[in-house]
């Protein structure tokens, strides 16, 4: 199983497309159309540009609504050279924030 390091804690590629299956329940749904169950094993947002690139137009969306102008500079420039496993870890470390922060709007 691959593992997420990051300075505060280890996070699962599972638990990362589950945190990700929270924020933006839509796209899963969307794309596991054959699929009877949601469940984060078979979720492909760590590997796959279908899965990742609607989660960045959300993300995306929300910085225009709610001005997260500062703290998305830092998330657009993990983005650069990306590969999916870049841009998944990066979708994750900004849900972190995002969710530790989203009451403050």
């Amino acid at each position: 199983m691959a593992y997420i390091r990051r300075k505060t804690k280890v996070m699962s590629v599972d638990e990362g497309n589950k945190l990700i299956d929270e924020f933006a329940p839509e796209v899963a749904k969307r794309l596991m159309i054959y699929y009877k169950r949601r469940t984060p094993s078979i979720m492909k947002f760590h590997s796959s540009w279908d899965w990742l690139m609607p989660v960045v137009q959300k993300i995306n969306d929300l910085a225009l609504k709610y001005g997260y102008v500062d703290d998305m500079e830092i998330f657009h420039l993990r983005v650069v050279g990306l590969t999916t496993k870049s841009l998944f870890e990066a979708i994750v470390q900004f849900l972190k924030w995002y969710n530790q922060n989203k009451n403050n709007e």
